[in-house]
C-alpha cells in the first residue's frame, strides 16, 4: 500500500552530465503506521513523532562511461557511504530514535495558518540521560557493573542492581524522565 514518486531533473546514470536535482514522495497507508502511534490512533493536531530518512551516497568514478565506486588503493576496499539525513545526528548512528527530526501533525494546510512548531523543552534532559545509558553501557562492559555516581549538571539520581539500572532528572517543565539499562525512555 506504499505509494511512492520520483522526478529526476536530468538523466539517470549518465556521467556525461550534470543534472540539477531529483525529489522523492513517499506515502505510508495508516495500517503500517498504527503500531507506532499512542493508542494506534490517527495523529492529533500538534502532536509530534520523531521521524527519520536516510539517502546513502558512494564516492564514484567513471570507467568506461559508467559510475563505479571508488577503491581505497590502501584496503584495496570501497570507500565508506556517506549517509544524508534530513536532520544533525550529532554522530554516524541512523538507527538512534532520540536524535530524530521532529514532524509535527497539523489540520492546517499551511505553515503560516499551522503557526510556530512546538518546542520540546525536556530535551535537554532526555539527551542528558540517553548520555548516561550511553556511559552506563560502556562502564559496564568494561566494568561488569553499573556506576552508581555518574557526574552530570543535572541533579541526576541513579538507582542500581547486579543486572540493572535506572536513572531519573526532572525537565525544564517539571516532568521527571527515566532512563533503563535496556535505553528505554519514559515520564512519570
Amino acid at each position: 500500500g506504499v505509494k511512492s514518486a520520483v522526478k529526476i531533473f536530468g538523466t539517470l546514470n549518465n556521467p556525461n552530465d550534470v543534472d540539477e536535482k531529483w525529489t522523492l514522495e513517499i506515502a505510508f497507508p495508516w495500517e503500517v503506521l498504527k503500531e507506532c502511534a499512542p493508542g494506534g490512533r490517527k495523529p492529533v493536531s500538534g502532536e509530534q513523532w520523531r521521524v527519520n530518512f536516510s539517502r546513502v551516497n558512494w564516492d564514484v568514478t567513471v570507467v568506461n562511461g559508467k559510475y563505479q565506486k571508488k577503491i581505497n588503493p590502501e584496503t584495496g576496499k570501497t570507500y565508506p557511504e556517506h549517509n544524508w539525513v534530513w536532520s544533525p545526528q550529532g554522530v554516524i548512528a541512523m538507527h538512534q530514535p532520540e536524535t530524530w527530526g521532529y514532524v509535527e501533525f497539523s489540520d492546517y494546510s499551511t505553515p503560516k495558518q499551522a503557526g510556530k512548531p512546538k518546542i520540546d523543552e525536556d530535551y535537554p534532559a532526555k539527551f542528558e540521560l540517553i548520555r548516561i545509558y550511553k556511559y552506563q553501557k560502556q562502564h559496564y562492559a568494561k566494568n561488569g557493573v553499573f556506576a552508581n555516581n555518574i557526574s552530570s549538571d543535572y541533579s541526576v539520581t541513579i538507582e542500581i542492581t547486579s543486572k540493572q539500572f535506572l536513572a531519573y532528572l526532572k525537565g525544564a517543565s517539571g516532568t521527571v524522565w527515566y532512563i533503563n539499562q535496556e535505553s528505554k525512555l519514559w515520564k512519570e
